[in-house]
């Protein structure tokens, strides 16, 4: 055990959620209020979990109507500037959106945190490469318009592509971290 620092301390009163404390030697700082948990299951927790369900649920039908519509995109003629090459980056993209359907399908029975940020990494990647096939293949063509959406949609391909290059290194940090402490998602 360490030295016994109570007797130099005074109690102060609880302001929303910190407690202000009085160190030796009159420094005073802020810390988080702790709070010993007796049980996993609180309901709070219950509803964090409950929550994340229906989120998980919403990305996955989300996700496998934009499947479904991506392959049908040429033949309803919504977007006039798509070419026939959108055919050839396709499966790029269902690969992408099966992958977040795989992910979040798991992550409702069990999603821990280092799981689910080493998900978001491999998803990261994932998009990484298909936004480097869209912008390799380019299946736009806005020739007929005055505006230079050319750039934009270039722009935007370039943009996506750093952001997943960004988001790679963070998730497996936070994968890590995640792993090194005791989960708190379990799931009766």
């Amino acid at each position: 055990m360490g030295p016994d620092y109570s007797r130099n301390l005074r109690s102060v009163p609880i302001r929303h959620g910190t407690e202000r404390l009085s160190l030796p030697f009159s420094r005073r700082i802020l810390a988080p209020r702790t709070v010993e948990r007796a049980s996993v299951n609180t309901a709070s927790e219950r509803a964090n979990r409950t929550g994340r369900r229906i989120g998980y649920s919403a990305i996955i039908i989300i996700f496998a109507l934009f499947w479904w519509m991506v392959g049908h995109l040429q033949e309803w003629e919504w977007l006039p500037f798509l070419t026939n090459d959108f055919d050839r980056v396709v499966p790029w993209i269902r690969a992408s959106l099966s992958l977040s359907i795989v992910f979040n399908l798991a992550f409702l029975f069990w999603d821990p945190g280092w799981l689910t940020h080493a998900a978001e990494a491999l998803a990261s990647l994932v998009n990484l490469f298909v936004g480097l096939k869209m912008l390799q293949v380019f299946p736009f063509d806005f020739s007929g318009q005055e505006f230079n959406w050319e750039g934009v949609a270039r722009g935007f391909l370039l943009f996506s592509l750093f952001a997943a290059t960004v988001a790679i290194p963070i998730h497996l940090t936070r994968a890590v971290k995640a792993s090194r402490r005791p989960s708190r998602r379990y799931y009766d």
